[in-house]
């Protein structure tokens, strides 16, 4: 996570150990929160077709990068997807991405409902 260098992934920062069990990792500061709370407060009138076809053009471009690195993200989903207003729209969150080496995609991961 922290060789990737893409406009369209959150950075990663720095990491620390609060306890032997618990890794705390920053990422970079994205101001306009997440793509699901963006979706609950704009309407079909205030948030448009040409707006939503950049904000998937982004998100689209940063799985491209990460499928060119042989990593898969698997869990991709509004609450990670962060807004910015002078960075964009930008993927996080790797906690279930694997590297593709062989094809392991039998089991079932991500956000089940």
């Amino acid at each position: 996570m922290a060789t990737f260098d893409s406009p369209f992934l959150v950075q990663f920062r720095c990491a620390a150990w609060t306890l032997p069990k618990d890794l705390l990792c920053v990422m970079q500061f994205m101001d306009g929160g997440d793509l699901r709370d963006y979706l609950a407060t704009h309407t079909t009138t205030n948030f448009q077709w040409p707006e939503k076809v950049v904000h998937i053009q982004r998100i689209a471009e940063a799985l491209v990068y990460l499928h060119l690195l042989n990593v898969i993200h698997r869990d991709i989903k509004s609450r990670i997807v962060l807004l910015d207003s002078p960075k964009g729209t930008k993927v996080m969150d790797f906690g279930v991405s694997n590297e593709d080496i062989e094809a392991t995609m039998t089991v079932g991961v991500g956000t089940f409902r």
